[in-house]
């Protein structure tokens, strides 16, 4: 027998691949609640932040583009899973 909230996320992540991929960027399972979001995006940007990668142009490039990616995917999330605490 399946997990009823496991299916419901799954059709929820096949209906909107983009969600999907925000957890992904923010390496979390689908459906993690806005703490790990948080977690996630704390952890991430201290590997990833821009100023730790100054010394060489290429590399703060490809690192401000992760940060943003993850500042977007963090702001998405926290929008959706706050109305849907409402």
């Amino acid at each position: 027998m399946q997990d009823a909230p496991a299916d419901r996320l799954r059709q929820e992540a096949a209906q909107d691949p983009t969600l999907a991929r925000y957890y992904a960027n923010l390496e979390l399972p689908y459906g993690a609640d806005i703490e790990a979001v948080r977690e996630a995006r704390r952890r991430l940007l201290k590997r990833y932040h821009p100023d730790l990668h100054s010394a060489d142009p290429a590399r703060k490039r490809t690192a401000t583009a992760v940060a943003q990616g993850l500042n977007r995917a963090h702001d998405e999330l926290l929008r959706r899973l706050d109305r849907k605490e409402r």
